[in-house]
């Protein structure tokens, strides 16, 4: 399978969705849910980008409540695609068009 070295860029904007949590100590939370192809990042690398994510809404939203979510799904590369074609799809259509 293919593997990318690194995870996409994320630049967010605008969040209007946060909430205030535990008034008392002035910070704000978060949740972000994303999805991966499985098997493109390492363990490693899957964990500097949950700690960079956190860190950048830490500079976007100012004081984070370590109770901020970031969430990576994994997902099979046959679930998953743009385009109208899955990233499976992507892979074996470079590979056949490589050997011919």
């Amino acid at each position: 399978m293919y593997r990318a070295s690194k995870l996409a860029e994320i630049t967010l904007g605008g969040l209007d969705a946060c909430w205030q949590s535990r008034q008392s100590q002035q910070t704000t939370s978060f949740w972000l849910d994303i999805k991966v192809v499985d098997g493109t990042n390492t363990k490693q690398e899957l964990a500097s980008y949950i700690e960079a994510v956190f860190d950048a809404f830490e500079g976007l939203l100012g004081k984070v409540h370590p109770e901020s979510y970031v969430l990576v799904h994994e997902v099979s590369a046959a679930a998953y695609g743009f385009g109208g074609k899955t990233q499976e799809f992507r892979f074996i259509s470079g590979k056949l068009q490589a050997a011919a």
